[in-house]
């Protein structure tokens, strides 16, 4: 996501009152940061945010993906294949 500020918490309020229980939130370089908005939910475990940006030489610290795998993916691949991979046996629902 990027620059969706407005409209996260009543996001998550919502997701939260129909069962979900942890938000898996990928920060795509909004100004200022998602997790501003989100801190709350964060400290209380409900969500995590990951950080990337348009520069797979800037996130390649940050360990996503291996450099091999990142060189054709879109920002919005990235995001996708970080959640899925590590999440996918236990991710029970994925929205953009």
């Amino acid at each position: 996501m990027k620059d969706e500020h407005r409209y996260i918490r009543e996001w998550i309020r919502y997701h939260l009152t129909i069962g979900l229980e942890k938000f898996y939130i990928f920060d795509h370089m909004s100004s200022p940061p998602i997790s501003t908005v989100v801190e709350d939910y964060v400290r209380e475990g409900y969500a995590e945010v990951f950080y990337f940006s348009d520069s797979w030489e800037q996130d390649s610290n940050a360990n996503v993906l291996p450099m091999a795998s990142r060189r054709h993916a879109s920002p919005q691949v990235l995001g996708w294949n970080t959640c899925a991979a590590p999440m996918g046996g236990s991710l029970t629902c994925a929205t953009e």
